[in-house]
């Protein structure tokens, strides 16, 4: 099927290209791409409107999972897609090279900057598995990190994540991290009482790192910022 197929109307292509430059971010195009996984000159054409055909949905997904500057549906409307007839893949568990390594990498440096025995167990997200450290001498053996891109969260979403992951047990925190202050509160306003299990919600806020932890029946001293320090944890 042809791609003028899907495009219910005109393809706005300044106007997509006005939302890819904001997708960018603090970002240069290089690095944008490498985190959307497409080409350099493929996205600079769209950037400086010099391509007449829309983009796939598939790509538009790819560049919403990279930025949390620009709407999927926003993309989607400009391209010539009726949002309404169109729906985001859940990207609750993509892969660490697109949109969620810019969020982990802080979380991971401030595990390195705390007094926690731990190590690497993984490389994240491999055949789909999040990425997982294991700590020593704590009630918490193996904490798993969990980015969350997806801009319509609901509790569903996270309670499908924690109770189909097979390796999470009542040794295991699992946090989801987010650069969104709307999902980061949404998140730790959650309550699973009846589940024993760590839970989490991380918020990536520039350099800085808050934690809050999610009600289970089951609670924790140990966090990004541990409970003797009143100051997050900064990234120079």
């Amino acid at each position: 099927m042809l791609r003028k197929e899907y495009a219910e109307n005109p393809f706005q292509k300044e106007e997509y290209g006005r939302l890819l430059k904001l997708a960018l971010g603090t970002r240069n195009q290089k690095q944008f791409c490498e985190d959307a996984g497409l080409s350099r000159s493929y996205i600079n054409k769209y950037i400086n409107a010099m391509m007449d055909k829309p983009p796939t949905i598939g790509t538009i997904e790819k560049i919403a999972d990279a930025t949390e500057d620009v709407s999927f549906e926003e993309l989607l409307a400009a391209a010539g897609y009726d949002p309404e007839k169109h729906e985001r893949k859940a990207t609750l568990k993509g892969k660490v090279d697109d949109a969620g390594q810019y969020l982990l990498m802080p979380v991971l440096a401030s595990i390195m900057n705390s007094a926690y025995e731990w190590s690497f167990t993984n490389e994240g997200y491999q055949d789909r598995e999040p990425v997982r450290i294991e700590i020593e001498n704590t009630p918490v053996k193996k904490w798993y990190f969990i980015p969350v891109t997806k801009k319509n969260i609901t509790r569903e979403d996270i309670m499908a994540v924690l109770m189909n992951e097979q390796n999470f047990t009542s040794t295991s925190k699992v946090s989801f991290v987010t650069k969104d202050e709307k999902i980061y509160d949404l998140i730790k306003s959650m309550q699973f009482p009846l589940l024993s299990l760590y839970v989490s919600a991380i918020r990536v806020n520039g350099k800085n790192i808050e934690e809050s932890e999610v009600k289970t029946n089951q609670e924790t001293d140990v966090k990004i910022v541990e409970a003797q320090h009143k100051n997050l944890f900064c990234i120079d």
